[in-house]
């Protein structure tokens, strides 16, 4: 009786903050018995795994290797890499197309499970993870014992359906329903899988600019730019033209010499002095102090 194949959800999107890709055992010559199976279902699931951990790097998602160390204690991961790339490695294929770049993470594995005697939970920690996209080979194993794994420690588990191989559909498909039903697990096709950049954090951003920009003009003018605080600023109070601060007032003094109408602020030379020292006149309340060598008030 064929088995049925797990469901699957249409779409999921995941914040950036706190997500982290894991290819698991990726990096693999696949020089075993019975490995021709794997093989054939790992160059084209390494394909699509490629093209998800470019848009996840471009998100700014960490990309982890979890690789087994096939025994070899003293070796490192550079070493892994070489011999797993080199043309006498009958899985070099999914390797070439899976070469860590600088900005990635890696983790040597002794076991199946990722989380078995490494790192990985000390890193997961630091980075600040609480989801984790896993894929890599083999599905049933190594793939299916991580998520396990990550399930007891809290973390949200997602697997992109397509970015698993195993050695046969049925034990791809059974460790995607062990994962669904049992680990409460998500799983959706790779081009479903989206990545969602914290909005809030955005804004949060913007706003802290505006202030630092709003109280501190000039000592931003000269890091961001005069137009920058210009724009900025737009909304704010500005002061008034050739006065020291708009904010600073203080009731006008009257001269108590001059000509007439000078005292009261209403007179011809005190709407004169006003225009000339960029004031309009307003009956000498509340105006803001000039500087201006012809202003009255100095």
């Amino acid at each position: 009786m064929p088995t049925r194949r797990p469901a699957t959800r249409d779409r999921a999107t995941l914040p950036v903050s706190g997500t982290a890709l894991l290819l698991i055992d990726v990096i693999n010559d696949l020089d075993f018995d019975g490995a021709d199976g794997l093989i054939a279902a790992a160059e084209p699931m390494a394909a699509r795994l490629a093209a998800l951990k470019r848009r996840a790097t471009r998100q700014g998602i960490p990309s982890i290797y979890v690789n087994d160390n096939f025994g070899q204690w003293r070796s490192d991961f550079r070493q892994i890499v070489a011999h797993c790339t080199s043309a006498r490695s009958p899985g070099r294929r999914v390797s070439q197309a899976l070469v860590p770049t600088a900005p990635d993470y890696f983790v040597l594995k002794p076991k199946h499970s990722g989380f078995f005697d490494t790192t990985l939970d000390s890193m997961l920690k630091d980075l600040r993870i609480r989801r984790v996209v896993l894929t890599g080979v083999a599905g049933n194993i190594c793939v299916l014992f991580t998520a396990n794994d990550a399930y007891m420690r809290g973390l949200q588990v997602y697997v992109p359906s397509d970015c698993i191989a195993s050695n046969t559909p049925e034990d791809n498909d059974h460790a995607l329903r062990q994962i669904c039903t049992v680990l409460k697990g998500v799983t959706v096709p790779s081009p479903a899988l989206t990545f969602r950049a914290a909005r809030r954090a955005a804004r949060r951003q913007g706003t802290r600019r505006r202030a630092r920009v709003a109280e501190h003009p000039g000592r931003l003018r000269r890091r961001l730019g005069a137009r920058s605080v210009r724009a900025a600023s737009s909304a704010g109070t500005r002061s008034a033209p050739g006065c020291r601060g708009a904010a600073r007032t203080r009731p006008r003094r009257a001269r108590r010499d001059g000509p007439p109408g000078a005292r009261s602020g209403t007179g011809p030379a005190s709407r004169d002095t006003a225009r000339r020292c960029g004031r309009q006149a307003d009956g000498g309340r509340n105006a803001p102090v000039c500087s201006s060598s012809s202003c009255p008030d100095l």
